[in-house]
């Protein structure tokens, strides 16, 4: 996992102290499509949003942070450090989010916000699928990571190793190899599915119910602790 280094705070508690001197991530805890993420570099004692642009302090990203405030519901923030593609020391590094089943991944989405906002889908097998954003296009020209066969594995590994029938893994192929950076089990913003491909995910969904119960009850070394706290008897 990406190292969180504050788990939450709020605007006016952050004093920078806490990761003065490091490369750093800023965002919302409770933000979609990368609304307020606010990415740091180190330059001595303070801070730039380009590797050699303009140097601050911590009271000017909490005037960044509070513009993005105002369209936010609450004010809670995380700070994680910042991850390094393995391409470019210090480009900017854009995750892939799978769309986990219980172990299995039918769909990932890869994103990217520079230079401007994109998205394309891909299934399983890294074929592009139809999917569409309302009033955005897919890109055409989006590609899947080079190492999308690792992503792969440890997205649905991660996913195996979680009490639910369905969560969304993003991972990052960074410089040390795969991390994985956020667990989303309601992901936010709206795609339009096309039926068939509704009816693929929901074969997933009600597929994915079974195994893990089966594994609950039975007995998986990855839900050990999780079966532990079930109750003895199951009144169904």
């Amino acid at each position: 996992m990406a190292e969180t280094i504050i788990e939450s705070t709020k605007i006016d508690d952050l004093s920078g102290d806490q990761f003065r001197g490091r490369d750093v991530v800023v965002k919302p805890v409770n933000a979609t499509d990368s609304y307020g993420v606010i990415i740091l570099y180190a330059h001595g004692s303070g801070w730039s949003t380009r590797k050699h642009g303009e140097v601050f302090g911590a009271e000017e990203i909490k005037t960044r942070m509070r513009r993005f405030q105002r369209r936010l519901t609450e004010d809670a923030w995380i700070v994680e450090e910042l991850l390094r593609p393995r391409s470019d020391r210090f480009g900017r590094i854009e995750d892939t989010k799978f769309y986990t089943f219980y172990g299995h991944s039918p769909l990932f989405l890869q994103k990217e916000n520079v230079p401007k906002p994109t998205y394309r889908w891909f299934d399983r097998k890294a074929r592009p699928v139809d999917i569409v954003k309302p009033g955005q296009e897919p890109s055409t020209t989006s590609a899947p990571p080079d190492r999308v066969d690792a992503l792969l594995e440890l997205a649905n590994a991660v996913s195996r190793s979680l009490p639910f029938p369905f969560v969304r893994v993003d991972l990052y192929d960074t410089d040390r190899g795969p991390v994985c950076g956020e667990l989303t089990l309601t992901p936010g913003g709206y795609y339009d599915f096309p039926e068939h491909v509704d009816h693929y995910l929901g074969c997933y969904f009600e597929h994915a119910l079974v195994r893990l119960a089966r594994d609950m009850w039975c007995g998986s070394p990855n839900l050990a602790s999780v079966r532990n706290e079930l109750p003895d008897f199951a009144p169904y």
